[in-house]
């Protein structure tokens, strides 16, 4: 599809990666066809071969809309599936939004509209709320040595000793006014429209970056190309963060992550993957001491 297509398509191409949250993905769908009226739109939902039959009967019950096209797939392939949307979508712009997030009224027009008035901008974010209303301030800096640091248990305890948080507060966007429209690095992608151009040629997903590091990828690139990323108040979305996430081993999770990690250093700050690796290893080894000989299980026998 080349761009010209895309003159003829909706504004809007929402992709949407789904596993085992069936319940969280119904209501997303639900707030695009109550709140998504203002501008033309269509969805890609990719499945990734969730268990049971809560996705087929949510896919089910939009059967009769036509704005849903729908792929399943025969195995978790994580968010490289967005790439399966990507190549089918015929939208101007692209909005990534996670199954866990409901998009509030006027959010997917006023980011539309946002982009139109702004070349500059790649990307434009959401403002990100709870389940609760209050702010989820879910965005971070390019990441770095240090904040990979910050994600293990002794970067965290040396931040918040000696720091009082405030390494973390400023890597991780705590401190960020999202009542204004304001720059940031790398915003989750929860709820993330795209200029298509601003990540063409090649893949919407690093296939490098499954399940980690691919909106922090994607946000990297987004900058190399001479765009800036915004975030819009005026756009707002209700997020459950991390629900498929949560379902995963633990373990899991932080082997993932390190690889994720390494493989991005790797593609954007080769000369200290080294370093990083260190990291990894010095804090794998701590950990290991710690419930062998430190833990409290261990002192209290």
């Amino acid at each position: 599809m080349n761009a010209g297509d895309h003159a003829h398509g909706p504004k809007v191409s929402v992709i949407i990666v789904n596993w085992n949250v069936a319940n969280l993905l119904d209501l997303c769908l639900a707030s695009l066809l109550k709140n998504a009226a203002d501008v033309s739109w269509e969805a890609v939902i990719v499945d990734n071969n969730s268990s049971g039959t809560s996705f087929r009967d949510v896919r089910n019950k939009y059967a009769g809309f036509s704005q849903f096209r729908w792929i399943e797939n025969k195995e978790n392939i994580g968010n490289v599936a967005a790439n399966q949307a990507w190549r089918i979508s015929r939208g101007q712009y692209l909005l990534e939004l996670g199954p866990d997030a409901m998009v509030l009224p006027g959010a997917v027009a006023n980011m539309a509209e946002f982009l139109d008035g702004h070349p500059e901008a790649g990307a434009v974010a959401a403002r990100f709320l709870n389940p609760d209303g209050t702010p989820q301030n879910y965005y971070y800096r390019h990441w770095n040595l240090m904040m990979c640091f910050l994600t293990t248990g002794l970067g965290k305890l040396i931040d918040k000793k000696i720091f009082r948080h405030a390494k973390e507060i400023k890597y991780f966007g705590y401190d960020l006014d999202t009542r204004k429209i304001i720059t940031v690095e790398q915003p989750a992608g929860a709820c993330l429209l795209v200029r298509r151009e601003a990540l063409a040629p090649g893949d919407l997903v690093d296939r490098r970056f499954p399940f980690y590091f691919d909106d922090a990828d994607q946000c990297q690139r987004i900058a190399d190309k001479g765009y800036k990323i915004y975030i819009l108040p005026s756009a707002e979305i209700i997020h459950d963060q991390c629900a498929s996430f949560n379902k995963t081993n633990n373990d899991w999770r932080e082997r993932e992550f390190r690889r994720s990690a390494v493989r991005y250093f790797q593609k954007f700050h080769p000369g200290q993957v080294v370093f990083l690796k260190i990291l990894f290893l010095l804090t794998s080894a701590t950990k290991s001491l710690y419930d062998t000989v430190l833990s409290p299980g261990r002192r209290n026998r």
